[in-house]
């Protein structure tokens, strides 16, 4: 058996979405921590496994570019945008793992949240 420490960091998430991530239980194997920060580019971007950021509200593009360039290089990047942003991050998309449409249902997150848990486990799994 191995065990699997996820470092997670929101960006810019609004609090019932985050409640809704942190309350979801880790799947066999694996712990979750989570950092929370208003803005990209902090340091705990740096030390994340996984960011999640939620584009509203923001400057795309500065804000991807300060995510780019904070992240390690293992780091997943999925980013919560409004469908109207989707154009604005075509040169990010490389990086991206995943792109979430809001606005999002708590069920529609719920179920995009296990689907990356689910994911990442097959991953460690094979590995």
């Amino acid at each position: 058996m191995y065990h699997c420490h996820v470092h997670f960091h929101l960006v810019g998430i609004r609090q019932d979405v985050f409640a809704v991530i942190e309350e979801m239980s880790p799947l066999p194997c694996f712990t979750h921590e989570f950092t929370k920060s208003e803005r990209a580019g902090d340091a705990s971007t740096g030390g994340a496994d996984v960011i999640l950021a939620e584009l509203q509200d923001m400057d795309v593009e500065k804000t991807l570019g300060a995510l780019r360039s904070s992240k390690k290089g293992e780091a997943e990047l999925i980013v919560l945008a409004d469908k109207a942003q989707i154009p604005l991050l075509a040169g990010a998309l490389p990086e991206i793992k995943d792109v979430w449409t809001l606005p999002m249902s708590e069920e529609e997150l719920r179920f995009r949240f296990l689907r990356w848990q689910q994911a990442l486990k097959t991953s460690r799994d094979f590995w």
